[in-house]
C-alpha cells in the first residue's frame, strides 16, 4: 500500500512539473507576441526584463563570491595544518630556540610556503570580489561589505611563513560571507518578485 501511495505521489509531482513547464512555454509564446505588437505592455515587459537581467547578474556575482570564500577557507585550513606539522617537526629536531632560518627551511619543506601563497591569492581574489559587488547608497550592510573587501585585499601582507595567523582572517571571512548570504537572499527574493510581475503583465494582456 505504501509503495502504491508513493508511486501515486510521484506521478502527481511529475504531472505538476509538466504543467509548470507547459505554463512557462505558453507564457513565453504570449510574451513574444506582446513584444511584437508593441505598446505599453511591451514597454513594461522590456523594463522588467532589463531589471531581471541586472538582478540575475548580481545574483551570479554573489554566488561566485560565496564559492571563492569556500575555497579560501579550505586554503587557510590547509595552510594552518601544514604550519602545525612543520612547527612540530621544528621543535622535535631543533627545539623552540632553533634559528629562524632553519625554521623557515622546515616550513617550506613541509609545503607551508605554497599554502601561504595560495591563501594570499585567495584573500586578494575574495577581496576583489567583494569590492566589485553592487553597493546600495546608504546601506550599512553594503558599506560594511566594501570595507571588509578592502581589509581582505590587504590582509595577505600578514602572512609570512611561520608568522601566518589564520583565526583573525577566518573571522573576517565568516563575517563577510554572512553579509553576502544576507544580500543574496534579498536578491533571490527580488528575482522571484520580478518574475511574478512579468507573468502578471503577460496574463493581463
Amino acid at each position: 500500500e505504501l509503495d502504491a501511495a508513493v508511486k501515486e505521489i510521484e506521478a502527481d509531482i511529475a504531472s505538476l512539473g509538466k504543467a509548470e513547464e507547459t505554463f512557462k512555454t505558453v507564457c513565453d509564446q504570449k510574451s513574444e507576441q506582446i513584444l511584437a505588437d508593441g505598446g505599453e505592455p511591451a514597454a513594461q515587459l522590456h523594463e522588467i526584463a532589463a531589471q531581471i537581467n541586472t538582478t540575475k547578474n548580481e545574483r551570479q556575482s554573489l554566488r561566485k563570491s560565496l564559492q571563492i570564500a569556500k575555497g579560501l577557507i579550505e586554503r587557510l585550513l590547509s595552510m594552518s595544518k601544514a604550519a602545525g606539522r612543520a612547527t612540530s617537526k621544528m621543535i622535535h629536531h631543533g627545539g623552540i630556540g632553533a634559528l629562524a632560518s632553519a625554521a623557515i627551511n622546515i616550513l617550506h619543506q613541509k609545503g607551508v610556503g605554497g599554502s601561504v601563497d595560495r591563501a594570499r591569492e585567495g584573500l586578494q581574489e575574495f577581496g576583489r570580489a567583494l569590492e566589485a559587488l553592487n553597493v546600495a547608497p546608504g546601506c550599512e550592510r553594503d558599506s560594511e561589505l566594501a570595507r571588509l573587501g578592502v581589509m581582505l585585499c590587504h590582509s595577505h601582507a600578514e602572512f609570512s611563513g611561520a608568522n601566518a595567523t589564520v583565526s583573525p582572517i577566518l573571522d573576517l571571512i565568516c563575517q563577510a560571507t554572512g553579509l553576502v548570504q544576507s544580500k543574496l537572499d534579498e536578491v533571490e527574493s527580488a528575482v522571484a518578485s520580478l518574475e511574478a510581475q512579468r507573468i502578471e503583465v503577460i496574463l493581463n494582456v
